[in-house]
């Protein structure tokens, strides 16, 4: 930031004016032999022999003098007129609102009324006011009420003293500077206008986003008060870009609050910033006292922390009354909402999560942010897929892409690069592995003993996010697995596959609280569920000693009935669940081994050959224990051998599957 060159914002003159008041209400004569020399400097601007006397008559003199920027006392006393008008405060309060407004420009008055604070009486701020306003004691409480609700002035819960009355820096920079003449101009150092956003309301498809659009649309028309919202969610979520599409859909300027301070005649930004959240609700407050009616909107980012310091810099009652009538529309976005206390939750009129959106939008997120540099189609899905990724990393790798002008398999690996760097620094690089199939998936590959309607049923379920639970059996190898991830990706929803590793702790209890984080972290982001060889879970009570692994079961079997997305679980060993389970599953699927004709097709796929020989088919037709599973563990192992040896290996690798799977013998006498 460019600091503006020095001002005189010390108001020499007025400062001793408003010195000399001071002065005049001590009765005794103190002899003011303790005043520091560099005090009446900065009250005065001028410098004083180390010989200099300092008792209240001379200094009484020192204070007099003549006014050497008549044009900027004037300025300051005409705009303290403008401030009581702007406020709806009675004019003859300008002097005290001046000596206010002094106090907090020149550092030296500020320095002297604290050094004549154990000579002054009580009250002698009430009298003081009274005393420049002409105004009676109730009289000067009003317009301090008046002001301090309006964030002209901020005044400690513990007024005292002239000191416990502090203005917003950039006010007084404004009001020391130029002749103020609108609310617009004593705020244009206080706000900033956001930046323009390129996203659409479709963009935001995994927020309720009609719910917003409409309360802030009929709210705004129906001219509400005390209009706020909060979101909420984890950081580059998108909760400022979906402010600013909120905005601009109920044609509104979006504006956000700055912190500022005035040192020594600069003034300063946020990074300088004194006690910032004291600033930030003063020019909130300013703003909704001033802005009230107009066409704009307010974004306070990060606000968590201006509830937080509540009840140490302010009072929590003036945060209430500040949700509960501002006149001006409110954004309020926060990372950390558990820092947040119920009674301000509450006085949000609409509270919404905006967590990272699911990875068909972050598809769609990925295709508009890398339009152009010649990604892959196939890239836009695997990224997406990244755990998580939020849209400002895509749009980070976007940029730093673009600038270097990459396209193609560059900017692939270039965008790779910079979310891994970020989610790495960020803890939250996840390189665990996950299911990879070795084939597509072929729903006319699948053999399952129920009839065709049921797939149908199962489908129709999950494309209107019914919360169906299918339970799928089989011998490993059938697409038990394939078939649940097949179901998600066909309607486009997010699955998660959860193994008894990720969920069972050797602390008792704490398998519990990892299954209900996991449920409820699945229902928060709209996300099916595969519990996998979920016999490892699920048990029979029956078959268990101890109380902890039984209160697991009950754990799960409680989620099961409470999950709110489709849930599928699949099983090699039906016969070891618990009886309990099966009744609570809507739909149970038997995958079997594959038919001779499914076995055939497969075969001519897998070797990529038009027929087969009678040999072949001869061979194959005999093999009735094989999967598709068989088939993936061929796909891998021709990838080790020569090409003029596939046909051979094909079959000695499947001939050897299938004899694998033969039931044993028992052993005895033949009859």
């Amino acid at each position: 930031m460019i600091m503006p060159p020095k001002s005189p914002l010390p108001c020499y003159y007025l400062a001793s004016f408003y010195a000399k008041r001071v002065i005049g209400l001590i009765e005794v004569d103190i002899g003011l032999t303790n005043i520091n020399r560099n005090i009446m400097r900065k009250v005065t601007g001028r410098v004083f022999a180390d010989d200099a006397a300092f008792e209240t008559a001379t200094v009484l003199c020192y204070l007099e003098f003549e006014d050497e920027m008549p044009a900027l006392s004037a300025r300051v006393q005409q705009n303290m007129l403008t401030l009581c008008t702007l406020f709806n405060v009675t004019p003859a309060f300008a002097p005290a609102l001046g000596f206010l407004a002094l106090i907090n420009i020149n550092q030296g008055l500020n320095n002297l009324i604290e050094f004549l604070g154990g000579y002054l009486e009580e009250k002698a701020l009430e009298w003081l006011l009274c005393d420049l306003s002409g105004l009676s004691v109730d009289e000067v409480a009003n317009c301090l009420i008046t002001l301090q609700q309006n964030g002209v002035l901020i005044i400690d819960r513990w007024l005292n003293e002239p000191q416990d009355i502090s203005m917003p820096g950039s006010m007084l920079y404004e009001l020391s500077t130029e002749l103020v003449e609108s609310k617009e101009q004593l705020l244009k150092h206080a706000l900033c206008k956001s930046s323009p956003t390129a996203l659409k309301p479709d963009d935001f498809g995994y927020v309720d986003i009609d719910l917003l659009q409409g309360y802030l649309g009929q709210a705004i028309e129906q001219r509400h008060t005390g209009i706020n919202i909060l979101l909420y969610g984890e950081a580059g979520s998108g909760k400022t870009e979906l402010a600013k599409v909120l905005a601009h859909s109920v044609a509104r300027s979006l504006f956000e609050a700055r912190n500022r301070r005035i040192d020594e005649g600069f003034l300063s930004g946020e990074f300088g910033a004194k006690s910032s959240d004291t600033q930030r609700l003063q020019y909130i407050t300013m703003v909704q006292g001033l802005m009230g009616g107009s066409d704009m909107m307010l974004l306070v980012d990060e606000c968590e922390s201006l509830f937080y310091s509540a009840d140490t810099h302010y009072s929590k009652e003036s945060v209430h009354r500040l949700l509960e009538a501002n006149a001006v529309p409110t954004i309020w976005i926060t990372n950390h909402v558990q820092q947040l206390e119920h009674s301000y939750i509450r006085r949000f009129k609409l509270v919404m999560a905006v967590n990272s959106p699911n990875d068909a939008v972050l598809e769609k997120m990925s295709r508009a942010e890398f339009k152009g540099l010649g990604v892959a189609g196939e890239f836009h899905t695997s990224i997406s897929k990244t755990p998580n990724l939020t849209p400002a990393l895509l749009a980070n790798a976007g940029h730093v892409v673009k600038t270097l002008g990459f396209k193609r398999t560059l900017a692939q690996g270039v965008i790779e690069d910079v979310i891994e760097n970020a989610l790495t620094a960020c803890d939250l690089w996840d390189d665990t592995m996950r299911y990879q199939p070795e084939l597509s998936f072929d729903m006319a590959m699948l053999n399952i003993k129920q009839p065709a309607s049921v797939l149908k049923q199962i489908n129709h379920a999950v494309a209107n996010n019914a919360p169906v639970r299918v339970l799928i059996s089989g011998p490993p190898g059938t697409g038990k697995t394939a078939l649940a991830h097949h179901m998600a990706e066909f309607h486009k929803r997010e699955i998660k596959r959860v193994l008894s590793s990720d969920v069972l702790s050797k602390y008792v209890g704490d398998s519990e609280k990892q299954i209900a984080r996991l449920f409820h972290q699945a229902h928060r982001d709209n996300q099916m569920v595969l519990l996998d060889e979920v016999d490892s879970l699920l048990t029979s009570r029956e078959r268990l000693n101890a109380h902890h692994e039984r209160q697991v079961v009950n754990e799960l079997l409680a989620q099961l009935e409470c999950f709110t997305q489709p849930l599928f679980a699949a099983t090699n060993f039906e016969t070891a669940l618990d009886s309990a389970v099966l009744r609570r599953f809507d739909f149970k699927i038997e995958c079997d081994y594959l038919t001779a004709p499914q076995v055939l097709t497969l075969y001519k796929r897998t070797l990529s050959v038009p027929q087969l020989t009678k040999n072949e088919t001869e061979q194959l037709s005999r093999l009735s224990r094989l999967t598709p599973g068989d088939f993936a563990l061929l796909t891998r192992r021709l990838r080790f051998s020569a090409a003029h040896e596939h046909r051979l290996l094909a079959l000695t690798v499947l001939a050897d599957e299938n004899n694998r799977k033969q039931p044993t013998p028992t052993i005895g006498f033949v009859r």
